[in-house]
């Protein structure tokens, strides 16, 4: 037995399986990357190492082009690039959700339930978003985490309201009567 081998363990054996078997397939020539990248620059955006791939194990990811050094910037969008709450009520969709995406006395609007519903999606069920917008069950640990949380998020709202109405009625009953009777109409 005087050979130099090495066993290797476990971890190794796995990590070296993972490698072999991970293959990943460029998306940059699809016809939908190139608008977004055509998109992206003329809005200033800057040419960046990474491209859009799709990966056998993780799905659609951003891979390197050549090796980053360490400090090295790997990206960074411009304010016009980016969609943000802001951006998106300031669109053509802002008085839109304003209106319906509300919650009553008699809890949320079906809309806000399913915008909380795609929004709760963790990356690895992104894929079944067709099916949340139809109101499908997803997941079994999903749906009680989303009950929760938007039970949560209207007694919060609730709250939010009462007191908003304590202070107004405060501030009326702190008015002169000349003024209160402007206001009642």
């Amino acid at each position: 037995m005087g050979g130099h081998s090495r066993r290797v363990g476990r971890a190794a054996r796995k990590r070296r399986q993972k490698q072999e078997n991970m293959h990943s397939v460029s998306l940059s020539p699809q016809q939908q990357y190139v608008r977004l990248i055509k998109f992206l620059h003329q809005r200033g955006f800057p040419s960046s190492p990474l491209q859009p791939t799709l990966f056998s194990d993780t799905g659609r990811g951003l891979k390197t082009l050549r090796t980053i050094q360490p400090g090295e910037m790997i990206i960074s969008l411009p304010e016009s690039c980016l969609i943000t709450t802001s951006t998106v009520l300031d669109s053509y969709l802002g008085p839109y959700i304003n209106r319906n995406l509300t919650v009553s006395r008699e809890g949320p609007s079906w809309r806000l339930m399913t915008a909380l519903r795609l929004l709760s999606l963790p990356q690895t069920l992104y894929h079944l978003w067709k099916a949340a917008l139809l109101g499908q069950a997803l997941c079994e640990n999903l749906e009680p985490w989303g009950v929760e949380t938007v039970v949560a998020l209207c007694r919060r709202l609730q709250r939010e309201s009462q007191t908003a109405l304590e202070k107004i009625t405060h501030l009326l009953q702190q008015c002169e009567q000349p003024i209160r009777d402007q206001l009642e109409m």
